[in-house]
């Protein structure tokens, strides 16, 4: 048995599982996106497993993400997750979501 979930139902899931601090609001929405087209993609459906998803992506800041990965300042953040994993994409805040590696 299964259950459609919509965008809301995928978002309020990360607070149901005290995970709603993982990611902001927009980034969880940029989540659902990424993974229903990776769904259709693949034609292979995804259950929603909020640990599984906090343990698979991630959202940070380009300070973080040129700390933990060694970036100099004129290295393009964006690229070198494009090249490197996933990138779901970049909040309004400036954020980056991305698959963990």
């Amino acid at each position: 048995m299964k259950t459609t979930i919509t965008q809301q139902n995928f978002v309020d899931a990360f607070a149901d599982a005290n995970r709603s601090e993982n990611f902001s609001r927009e980034a969880r929405a940029m989540l659902f996106d990424y993974l229903v087209e990776s769904e259709q993609d693949s034609g292979v459906e995804i259950e929603l497993d909020v640990i599984a998803i906090c343990c698979e992506f991630e959202e940070n800041g380009a300070k973080y993400i040129r700390s933990g990965y060694s970036l100099s300042e004129g290295d393009d953040i964006e690229e070198f997750l494009s090249t490197n994993t996933d990138l779901v994409g970049q909040t309004t805040e400036g954020n980056y979501v991305y698959a963990t590696f």
